[in-house]
């Protein structure tokens, strides 16, 4: 090795000679002509973790360094790679000093997997400060490990976008060479979020290693928490601690996504009423029915034999909800950890915990494919046994209770033991069922589409939600108007308007014109949207004609009644009679009238309905005339189950004696308010509360005389002198004998709900729905209006709620009742648009458990002073003082059975 002086000014040496003593100010140092490079800030030890920048350290400055000059290897798996860092243009190098440097941008390129060196590359050229090329090192290296990633097995997130919560999510983990056994994996660590917004877990959810110990593990149970629709992310942040078994971690957050669409799902979970386990042998008469565990396992050693039992309650559960399902969830383990296969077999037989002994236990039935799961490991985990059969059979053959044998069929001394009720973590039985969907809604901007005469109006088309696949809107001409034209420039079919998952929010556009004419007449036309007819208006600018009127007298162009029990399917449609009577299930009849008006050519003055009805026997009853806003139906297609919904009544008709007679009734106002929404058509609904013997009948438009008919007259002129009166004058309504409770059902009734649902209603919801949730979405109160017409006097009045909570977050709710303006539409009213409470809560209803029953509020002091101010309707807000985990469900008027009630003593 040679050397080469290199001054360093500021040391001193003295020379003489015999003529003068000369002072020289100099340095010599002498340095290697190789010169050594170290690269500083690699990790000492193996690391998933990526490094993102090092420096290059020089023992003396050096010129013309840059990253060609490294020659970095890879080596993995017995293969070495030259990585070359000049390629890659996120590795950025700058010099720091003369002597150091600094490489940054390095984590795109230092992959995991792999042990990396820095050399200095065989072609590097460098030189020294002053300018001589000099040879040079580096060195540098570090060991990088695999880093940790996570998968979802077994297709528990599939389909996705899903109706169903997800339930249990098995995870396997890995690296790019192999599964890895991890440690430090805990339910703590988990994070859910729905759109963006964390849903605090509880202390249900566990992990716990599964079938392939170590690194395929169980996430269980999720099913509470993801039952609304909605994006889900389910993330384990990369700062859990968890760890492979050569220190392998995380770099990276994982996340599993879905998405939950439609109504979402109800998840509701059942403790077992009774559960215990019988044993062989000595113990033939020894109950177990307050042990926290349950034990099964089968061996002909007497005291080995075991057999669990558990039994549920079935109350309040639809077997005839075709999209439900019933699980029977055991959290269990084997004693010694090995496979031990046990059944869930469906047993009859009376029994109750504190009394089951072997020589009593109701005996399972043989022969069958009972469900079945094999318990392994020494630790507990959840297993789950498809019963939905079972649970619907038991219920159809009027079982209010199912009990489950556990027995293991293994003939070994090995036995299963599973946690009991009494453990805290016991049996359940789980029922999933789908809610109603919410369906995309066609939106219309302007929402009132009128069209000044000569000119166009632009209007855009979208949906109200994120649909899922394709949402067709369909629009035409329902009653067409040939001043007005609809065109979509460009496109051929113009009704036709396709959205998707990525298009919902963004409008597409129609023009509909006016054609200038000079007629007087603001036209106008319907346009049928996606099954709802939609008014467009021609607002005319010539002068008005002379006034004029009309007077027409309409025979329906439907009617027909409709019955229940075994008769709910078939249509009378062709009968001389319109029926109506309330009796026992198959006797019930409503009766439905339509008249079609036409294209209204001027305001309505007047509109009467004519019909003529007896009854079949002797005796008294009487009716209820209601509106009906759907016309879009024929007397073909009228059936009990897809009965009409009313409105409020217009009036009422009695008979004391089976004698004929006329009934009018002045429909002016209700025609009226529907010509102005742009109806061409207005039907009726004949119906009855009151239970009577006798039927009534009403003459049909196909009877050969005393038809129907609505006398309508529209305009602004002079009115023809009316027909004769009818041959006798309908009798004032009875009201209901003195001392006879009145029983009115809800004239309307709907719970609305905040956050993103605030402006949705859910008027035609069977449920009626309360809840205070201190997150956004999750609250919801309820409405309800009763009509007083019928009530002459008050002397007692109750409302009565059939319900119950509807899973087992909190054990009772409180649901007060209060006074609420009833300016507000069963159709119409949301969050947003809720009537405000009227003074102090009328009383509190606590609501306990998810059995469903009937709870009752007195009212009376508050009802009497209500008709004593004139009122003839009152409506009732029901609403959740505090937050609450859990809410409470109603039935609506629109259930099948079990409606709100408002119990009138006069």
């Amino acid at each position: 090795m040679s050397y080469r002086p290199f001054a360093l000014p500021g040391l001193v040496s003295r020379r003489s000679d015999s003529r003068v003593a000369v002072e020289v100010i100099e340095s010599r140092v002498l340095l290697s002509d190789t010169v050594l490079g170290q690269v500083v800030g690699l990790p000492a030890a193996p690391t998933s973790q990526p490094v993102e920048q090092v420096t290059v350290q020089f023992d003396q400055p050096v010129q013309g360094f840059d990253l060609a000059d490294i020659n970095l290897t890879a080596t993995a798996e017995n293969s070495a790679n030259r990585v070359m860092l000049h390629f890659f243009p996120s590795v950025v190098l700058e010099a720091i000093s003369p002597a150091t440097y600094r490489i940054s941008g390095l984590s795109s390129v230092l992959k995991s997997g792999a042990f990396f060196r820095f050399q200095m590359a065989a072609d590097a050229t460098i030189t020294d400060a002053g300018g001589t090329a000099v040879a040079a090192t580096l060195e540098g290296s570090y060991q990088s490990l695999w880093h940790l990633e996570a998968q979802a097995v077994g297709g528990s997130i599939y389909p996705n976008p899903r109706v169903t919560p997800v339930a249990d999510l098995p995870v396997l983990f890995y690296t790019p060479h192999s599964y890895k056994v991890v440690t430090g994996f805990e339910a703590s660590d988990l994070h859910l979020f729905k759109d963006g917004v964390e849903i605090p877990l509880g202390n249900d959810i566990e992990t716990y290693a599964g079938r392939d110990p170590g690194y395929h593990y169980d996430i269980a149970d999720l099913s509470p928490y993801n039952t609304e629709p909605g994006r889900y992310k389910l993330v384990l942040p990369k700062s859990s601690g968890i760890v492979g078994p050569g220190g392998e971690t995380m770099i990276n957050d994982l996340v599993w996504d879905w998405e939950i669409v439609d109504g979402g799902s109800y998840v509701t979970d059942r403790a077992a009423t009774d559960d215990s386990y019988v044993r062989y042998g000595t113990y033939t008469n020894t109950n177990f029915g307050q042990s926290q565990t349950l034990e099964t396992g089968w061996n002909t050693t007497a005291n080995e034999a075991r057999i669990a039992y558990v039994k549920f309650d079935l109350s309040g559960i639809n077997p005839d909800a075709a999209d439900a399902r019933a699980l029977l969830r055991l959290r269990a383990r084997s004693v010694d950890g090995s496979f031990v296969g046990i059944y869930a077999i469906p047993t009859t037989g009376a029994w109750t915990e504190n009394a089951l002994t072997y020589s009593n236990r109701p005996v399972p039935p043989a022969g069958q494919n009972y469900p079945y799961a094999e318990v392994f490991g020494a630790a507990a985990r959840i297993y789950d046994f498809n019963v939905t059969s079972y649970v619907r059979n038991a219920i159809s053959a009027g079982q209010t209770s199912i009990t489950f044998a556990l027995p293991s069929m293994n003939t070994t001394n090995k036995y299963v033991i599973i946690d009991s009720d009494e453990s805290g973590k016991g049996p359940k039985l789980r029922w999933i069922q789908n809610k109603d969907p919410v369906s995309p809604q066609v939106v219309l901007t302007p929402s009132s589409l009128v069209v000044p005469e000569g000119g166009s109006v632009t209007v855009s088309v979208s949906v109200s939600k994120q649909v899922v696949g394709e949402f067709g809107a369909s629009i035409y001409w329902d009653l067409p108007e040939p001043s007005l034209s609809f065109t979509r420039p460009g496109v051929q079919t113009p009704g036709n308007f396709v959205f998707t998952r990525d298009n919902w929010n963004v409008p597409q556009t129609f023009v509909i014109s006016a054609a200038e004419d000079a007629d007087a007449v603001s036209s106008s036309a319907s346009l049928w949207v996606n099954g709802k007819s939609v008014v467009v208006r021609e607002l005319d600018n010539d002068p008005p004609p002379p006034p004029t009127s009309t007077d027409r007298t309409l025979r329906p162009s439907q009617d027909g009644y409709i019955r229940d029990g075994a008769y709910q399917y078939q249509q009378f449609s062709t009968s001389t009679e319109l029926q109506v009577k309330k009796g026992a299930t198959g006797y019930n009849r409503r009766s439905f009238i339509q008249f079609n008006l036409g294209v209204a050519a001027a305001p309505t003055q007047s509109a009467k309905l004519r019909i003529y009805g007896k009854l079949s026997e002797p005796g008294t009853s009487s009716f209820t005339l209601y509106p009906v806003d759907n016309t879009k139906w024929t007397a073909a297609q009228l059936n009990w189950p897809t009965g009409l919904l009313f409105g409020p009544a217009i009036g009422n008709g009695s008979f004391a004696n089976s004698t004929g007679k006329w009934f009018e009734f002045d429909v002016s106002a209700y025609v009226a308010a529907r010509r102005s929404q742009g109806a061409t058509s207005v039907a009726f609904a004949l119906s009855t509360s009151v239970e009577s013997k006798p039927h009534i009948y009403f003459a049909s438009n196909e009877a050969a005389a005393n038809n129907p008919t609505l006398r309508i007259i529209e305009g602004s002129g002079p009115v023809s002198p009316p027909p004769p009166p009818p041959p006798t004058s309908p009798p004032p309504t009875s009201p209901p004998p003195v001392g006879t409770a009145v029983t009115l059902r809800s004239s309307a009734d709907a719970y609305v709900r905040d956050g993103s649902f605030a402006g949705q209603n859910f008027g035609t919801s069977s449920t009626l729905e309360v809840r205070n949730s201190g997150s956004a979405g999750y609250s919801r109160s309820s409405y309800l209006s009763f009509d007083l017409t019928r009530v002459t006097s008050v002397s007692s009045a109750k409302i009565r709620l059939y319900g119950n909570l509807v899973d087992d977050r909190a054990a009772t709710g409180d649901v007060r009742v209060y006074s609420v303006a009833s300016a507000w539409s069963e159709t119409a009213i949301t969050w947003a648009s809720k009537p405000s409470t009227i003074g102090a809560a009328l009383g509190t209803i606590t609501v306990v458990g998810r059995t469903a029953k009937w709870y009752e509020l007195d009212v009376t002091s508050w009802l009497t002073s209500e008709k004593a101010a004139g009122k003839t309707s009152v409506s009732l807000g029901l609403l959740a003082p505090t937050v609450t985990a859990n809410a409470a469900a109603f039935q609506s008027d629109e259930a099948a059975a079990q409606r709100p009630e408002l119990v009138i003593s006069p």
